[in-house]
């Protein structure tokens, strides 16, 4: 169970980052910002609007400016690149004619190790997002955290119900 409230607390962290810049924009604000965004960002951040742990804080354009710098400041690197060479030095010792478990336990340490340094950044940028907020967009922060901690909770309890074994 502690793993798996780790994981969800890593994913969440992860997409409060996200919602950063979706937070109290529209739509058409979001595609006439500053910052270049694709499709596929845009369609993201709208996602993350509706989930984020920033929504409803009322955020000033320059709070949101200020993220959105620390964003793009700790987003531009090397990451996606890497995430793809994993994907095909795994993919390798998959289609190998023999399987090479040691380089397979290499790469998985490898990548496992790119994802610990990538939440420890993560966690590091929503620290420094957190501390743009007001007193009262803190306090609006942390009850938003307890609303979504609450909802994983209840789902959680709802797929353990129904992973026990029915008792006849």
């Amino acid at each position: 169970m502690r793993k798996v409230n780790a994981l969800i607390m890593a994913s969440m962290l992860a997409l409060s980052t996200s919602a950063v810049l979706a937070a109290d924009a529209k739509p058409d604000e979001l595609n006439s910002s500053p910052v270049a965004m694709s499709h596929r960002e845009t369609m993201k951040l709208n996602a993350m609007q509706q989930h984020g742990m920033f929504d409803g804080l009322n955020l000033t354009e320059k709070q949101r400016q200020q993220m959105r710098d620390l964003m793009s400041q700790n987003y531009h690197d090397a990451m996606p690149k890497m995430y793809v060479d994993n994907m095909e030095a795994m993919h390798k010792l998959i289609i190998a004619d023999k399987f090479d478990e040691s380089a397979a336990l290499a790469q998985a340490e490898t990548i496992a190790k790119a994802r610990i340094e990538r939440q420890v950044a993560s966690a590091k940028v929503n620290n420094q997002l957190y501390n743009l907020l007001t007193p009262e967009q803190k306090t609006k922060f942390n009850q938003n955290h307890e609303e979504m901690m609450g909802k994983m909770q209840k789902n959680l309890d709802r797929m353990q119900k129904y992973q026990e074994p029915n008792p006849q």
